[in-house]
């Protein structure tokens, strides 16, 4: 049997795949969302978009998933999309 990434002994949140990831969301956000301050759609328009076109997503429950969306945020958001 292999040994596992993290130990009882060496593990620490710091050091965390899953925290780095969100570390790493939590810089990226503001500044994806700053691209598209001047641009037709916001990011998450863009994102909601980009998971029909992908077919990575049929659904308004698929999106809110994968997004990791609340359902009534993202009904607003498909309400813009539609008003546009």
């Amino acid at each position: 049997m292999t040994q596992g990434h993290y130990t009882p002994e060496t593990f620490t949140a710091r050091n965390a795949v899953g925290y780095l990831l969100r570390c790493t969301l939590n810089l990226m956000q503001p500044r994806l969302e700053a691209l598209f301050a001047n641009r037709e759609f916001t990011f998450v328009q863009w994102c909601v978009l980009m998971q029909l076109r992908d077919g990575l997503a049929n659904r308004a429950a698929d999106i809110s998933r994968n997004l990791n969306h609340d359902s009534g945020a993202l009904t607003r958001v498909v309400d813009q999309l539609e008003a546009r």
